[in-house]
């Protein structure tokens, strides 16, 4: 079993031009299914991988401006780890606020998927 947190991406989805694609290429389910019965019926091995940080690979366009927001905690850490960020805080509501750009696709953010996908396909 495994699990994620991630943004979410449906409220990126205001901020989409008609025709802009977000999907990066995925396999169907009955996809999957044949190939496994495939290789099962001719005796051959399977194996899975995962590239840990693969979003974190893929630069965001330099065209394109995604924010960050940070709230509370989170917002007060980040400045514990960077002092430079503390004159960017602040309070909304008595919460502490924090944006950030986004420079590089992060999991969740609904474009990661297609960055992350064209930055392998660019390794072939």
């Amino acid at each position: 079993m495994k699990a994620r947190s991630c943004a979410n991406g449906s409220k990126q989805r205001m901020y989409l031009k008609e025709f802009d694609t977000v999907a990066s290429p995925t396999v169907s389910l009955e996809g999957i299914f044949t190939t496994l019965l495939i290789g099962a019926h001719e005796g051959r091995e399977f194996i899975s991988f995962d590239v840990p940080g693969a979003f974190l690979q893929a630069e965001m366009a330099e065209d394109k401006l995604v924010l960050l927001k940070m709230t509370g905690r989170i917002a007060d850490m980040m400045c514990e780890v960077n002092p430079a960020y503390r004159k960017h805080l602040r309070k909304v509501k008595g919460t502490t606020v924090l944006y950030m750009k986004v420079i590089r696709a992060i999991y969740g953010c609904i474009e990661a998927a297609l960055l992350e996908h064209s930055k392998m396909k660019d390794l072939n």
